[in-house]
């Protein structure tokens, strides 16, 4: 496929929310959502991780459709006929609509920006037939193995530290040409970008 990997050493390290994580995601989100959806993150507790490898970068479109022609696998937004779409059309708010995949995006992609409108569900037979290509175990990283390699073995809220307008030399965020601007800085993308267009973390 082309993908590459990242030896990621076994470590330990808290994992959950900070009290400036909690404080900055009840200000972006409100009370409500963040009970909702974020207070699952607290305690802070501490997890520890054996070694393992990771993609340095999420599967490319392009990669996904290595998958897609070799199986024929129909991913769940082709057999539902719909998928979740954020975009002008929408009104800038989350709504399933009909005729979007993995293809259709609302958006402009080439091969080399990451895959969407795929589920847990689409991932995984992935990663099964990566496993079978390759003639070797590979698997969806667990919740606690995704957040150690973001973390990146630091222990800010961000990999990079706590200065917002840095976070364009890293990420691709809602920056100030986005239709929400937090970040007041340009990431050149206002959707997706290609697959490691941004400064990697420690790790």
């Amino acid at each position: 496929t082309g993908m590459e990997f990242t030896w990621v050493p076994a470590g330990c390290y808290l994992m959950g929310q900070t009290g400036t994580e909690k404080q900055y995601l009840i200000k972006e989100v409100g009370e409500e959502k963040y009970k909702k959806w974020y207070e699952r993150e607290l305690p802070r507790h501490e997890v520890c991780v054996d070694g393992f490898w990771m993609a340095e970068t999420e599967v490319t479109r392009g990669q996904f459709r290595q998958f897609i022609n070799q199986t024929g696998y129909k991913t769940d937004a082709d057999k539902q006929g719909k998928a979740y779409i954020f975009n002008k059309e929408t009104d800038w708010k989350w709504k399933e609509m009909p005729g979007y995949n993995w293809e259709k995006t609302g958006y402009s992609q080439t091969d080399t920006h990451p895959a969407v409108c795929v589920s847990w569900n689409d991932a995984n037979a992935f990663v099964k037939w990566l496993s079978k290509r390759a003639g070797r175990d590979f698997a969806l990283p667990t919740e606690a193995q995704w957040e150690y390699a973001a973390r990146g073995g630091t222990d800010f809220m961000r990999f990079w530290g706590t200065t917002d307008s840095v976070a364009c030399k890293y990420a691709n965020v809602a920056d100030k040409d986005n239709w929400n601007p937090s970040f007041p800085c340009s990431d050149g993308y206002k959707f997706t970008s290609p697959v490691g267009k941004y400064d990697p973390n420690p790790f």
